[in-house]
């Protein structure tokens, strides 16, 4: 897939994220440990697009971009009623991009990694 699909996916990705994110909290189910694993692999898959969307950036890049993005969310949420601001869900956040970083690098090939060999 060319590159430029790889973008237009992750912007697509995060605006349907961000949309979700800053639901108002009637909208949403109670908060469990399934809402946890939710941020882990919505992050992780954000992650994993951002690498195939930028795959000359290096991973700190990313990374840091990605977890700022989280926090920014996170204090957004502030402003909806009815949310606050988690850092539980920050840190569920950057488990899944640190997550995903990790795996691609024990993996470490393809574009997943940056790699191509």
């Amino acid at each position: 897939m060319a590159r430029q699909h790889w973008r237009l996916l992750f912007v697509t990705a995060v605006a349907v994220l961000t949309a979700l994110l800053l639901l108002p909290d009637e909208s949403l189910p109670p908060v469990t440990v399934q809402d946890k694993l939710a941020h882990v692999l919505a992050f992780g898959v954000l992650a994993g697009l951002a690498r195939r969307a930028w795959p000359q950036t290096s991973v700190p890049v990313l990374a840091i971009a990605l977890t700022t993005y989280a926090l920014a969310t996170e204090l957004l949420q502030i402003a909806v009623p009815g949310r606050t601001f988690s850092a539980l869900d920050v840190t569920a956040d950057t488990a899944g991009i640190v997550g995903y970083f990790a795996i691609a690098a024990v993996a470490g090939k393809g574009p997943v990694s940056g790699r191509t060999g």
